[in-house]
């Protein structure tokens, strides 16, 4: 869920920005097609 993601994020912030990043390209191109 969301919180088990937050809390992921605090432990490994370096990751969790990486796989945000990668969520975040993937629902943009997902909105625009």
């Amino acid at each position: 869920g969301l919180s088990e993601r937050f809390k992921w994020q605090e432990n490994c912030p370096g990751s969790a920005t990486f796989t945000y990043e990668l969520f975040m390209q993937a629902a943009l191109m997902f909105t625009a097609a």
